[in-house]
Order: C-alpha cells, then structure tokens, then sequence
C-alpha cells in the first residue's frame, strides 16, 4: 500500500506527517542509522497511540472511524519501511565487514589495488606518525583540560550578544 500523502497531509499533526515523508524510500535513504532507529521508535508509538485509540473507538461506538484506521495503516507501513531499510543496511554491513575480515588469498582485490605503484610519498610522514602526533596532540588538549573554540563560533557567540543587548 502506498501513503496518499495529499489525505495524509490532511489528516495528521505536522509531526506524524513529517514522519511520513521520512519514510519515503529517498529519505530513508539520505538518513543516517541513527535517525533511522529514532524516527523507528517515533513510528512505533504512534502506530501503538493510533491502534489503542482505534480499539478504543471500536468499544464505545461499534466501529473505527475511517481516519483512525487509515493512520494505522500508515504508521504500520512507515515502520514497516524504516525497519526494511535498516535490515537492509545491516546487511551491507555484515558483507563489508565478511569481505574484510577475508584472508587476501580469497577476496579479489580491484586492479588499481592489486599492484601499487612506486611510493610517491617518499621523504613524507606515514600514516602510523601522522596518528601518533595526532594523538599526542589530542591528549595534550585533554590534559591541559582547556576548552578550545574555533573562532567562528565565538564571534558567532558576540554577534549574537550584541543582538540581544539592541533589543
């Protein structure tokens, strides 16, 4: 079943409606796991809300009016389609993870990979020293216990008081 997002729009909150949108196969795509499981959670209480509230409904008046029921369906089908995107991307990640944990001997590599080429590097730190400073740096930062802003976002902080003190 597809959403008829101009009903919808009609007849849910601007949150659930937003929800919806969410759960086109674009959006879900552009999202990132983190989004996917809050906007799950999201999608799983409201499709909870509406099936207490359509239960309800059938009880005391013998039948579910159609708006509630049409937003059950909708909810079940938008987590249904954030819980396929996220099996879908656990997936690819268990398969990244199976190819590079693969012995060399048994993954194919892609040809550029295959014979490296002369190192152009020659006389430049390598990585494993890049990291080393890198971290030697980050843990002079945490010891000294100072807090450090870039200058963006102090200046962003003084435009922002000096609005403020015109008003």
């Amino acid at each position: 079943m597809t959403i008829p997002y101009p009903t919808a729009r009609r007849l849910c909150t601007a949150s659930e409606f937003q929800l919806l949108e969410i759960s086109r196969a674009k959006s879900l795509q552009e999202a990132t796991p983190k989004a996917l499981k809050t906007k799950l959670d999201r999608a799983r209480g409201l499709l909870g809300k509406w099936r207490g509230l359509a239960t309800g409904q059938a009880r005391q008046k013998g039948y579910t009016p159609e708006g509630t029921a049409r937003k059950v369906e909708w909810f079940e089908e938008a987590a249904r389609r954030i819980e396929a995107e996220l099996a879908r991307r656990e997936k690819l990640a268990l398969a990244a993870a199976a190819r590079k944990a693969a012995p060399l001997g048994k993954r194919s590599l892609p040809a550029k990979a295959k014979a490296p080429a002369k190192s152009k590097r020659q006389g430049m730190p390598t990585t494993k020293a890049i990291e080393t400073k890198t971290k030697a740096r980050m843990a002079r930062i945490v010891k000294s216990g100072a807090l450090r802003k870039r200058g963006h976002s102090l200046a962003s902080g003084r435009r922002n008081q000096a609005r403020r003190n015109t008003r």
